[in-house]
């Protein structure tokens, strides 16, 4: 008997060093709604979840297999981790508990990960966007991908807010754009407690398995008119786009409609979303992935020989030609860029954007 009381002694000292009992709740909803495990989920409805809180002492003890697995963002401390399983697959996703946003997800079978071939729906790792205050601008939700750049806040602060201005770091984000766009907000009178919004940034260095650390500064007034900062960071490896798809640095001015890149067709189509008339005055291609083509009917080319004048709300059409190899199916395309330079309604020349494309090419 005192024997069986020494093993149950030890098995609760090694299963308390794994589990942080400090922060008791139920993660699975959480874990439940995230897209990594929704389309595991998809695949294997029967799939059954289960979530511990690893402390900081347990992850220490194993960071060396966790950072192998999930490389060096891991950091020493308390994280969630949860297991999605279904007969010999499972999905391994690690989340930050204070954000609750997921830090790493990986797909394994036999105990083994899965080897990237590109076209898995899972991503090997994940970018994390992560708040300097979350206790007045919270990160409810992000999304950095190739192809897709989405963070969303929530107004925590208890009052209306203001958005003053916002400042990127330069090197990863180039710029950043707001959905509602500036002025809806100020028409509005600002984000009402609770509500949120979204920051669409532009991050061209965002390509396959490139690992980023980026920052956005949001400068706003609270209710009371004293203004306020909070810092957007957003660290991890990007995963491979799991379609071909484009991006725009501009979201709020050029939109992207539509995409179609295959080894036969490449079609992208763009709208003019800045609320006036533009004329786009020049188009470029990267050179080394779209070697030219065409915009609605002229060449694309910088200058342009005719510019095109796009009315608010109308599209144009992009198509591009591929480089040798690029676009051949089973390829993936990197980083293929076009670049514009137009003038808006209020005659500022000069203004430029750029689409972003990436993703493999499947027919």
């Amino acid at each position: 008997m005192k024997g069986f009381i020494f093993v149950a002694l030890i098995l609760l000292l090694l299963i308390s060093g794994c589990v942080d009992q400090s922060q008791p709740q139920d993660i699975t909803p959480i874990v439940r709604a995230l897209p990594q495990v929704q389309q595991f989920l998809r695949e294997y409805p029967n799939a059954e979840i289960s979530a511990a809180l690893w402390s900081a002492e347990a992850i220490n003890n194993n960071i060396s297999s966790i950072r192998a697995e999930c490389g060096q963002q891991m950091e020493v401390r308390s994280y969630w981790r949860a297991e999605i399983s279904e007969e010999n697959l499972k999905l391994i996703v690690w989340l930050n508990p204070d954000t609750q946003q997921p830090v790493c997800a990986k797909l394994k079978s036999n105990g083994n990960s899965v080897p990237d071939s590109g076209e898995n729906d899972v991503p090997a790792s994940t970018v994390v966007c992560t708040s300097s205050n979350p206790q007045k601008l919270r990160v409810i939700s992000s999304t950095i991908t190739p192809i897709k750049q989405e963070i969303e806040l929530q107004n925590a602060t208890g009052g209306i807010i203001t958005i003053k201005w916002r400042t990127v770091d330069g090197t990863t984000f180039e710029s950043v754009s707001l959905e509602p766009p500036l002025y809806e907000q100020i028409e509005s009178g600002g984000i009402i407690a609770g509500g949120s919004f979204k920051l669409l940034p532009y991050c061209p260095s965002c390509t396959a398995n490139a690992t980023i650390s980026g920052e956005i500064e949001i400068n706003y007034a609270d209710q009371v008119g004293f203004e306020r900062k909070a810092k957007i960071v957003c660290e991890g490896t990007v995963p491979k786009a799991t379609k071909t798809g484009c991006i725009s640095s501009r979201p709020d001015r050029l939109i992207v409609k539509s995409v179609q890149i295959t080894s036969t067709n490449k079609n992208i189509v763009l709208q003019n979303g800045t609320g006036g008339n533009i004329t786009i005055e020049g188009a470029s291609v990267d050179g080394s992935n779209f070697i030219g083509g065409t915009i609605n009917s002229s060449t694309l080319a910088n200058p342009l020989d005719n510019p095109i004048t796009v009315l608010a709300g109308t599209t144009i059409t992009i198509k591009p030609n591929c480089a040798t190899n690029k676009c051949d199916i089973g390829n993936y395309l990197k980083n293929a860029q076009i670049s514009f330079n137009y003038t808006d309604i209020f005659g500022y020349s000069g203004i430029k954007a750029a689409i972003k494309c990436e993703g493999p090419i499947k027919s």
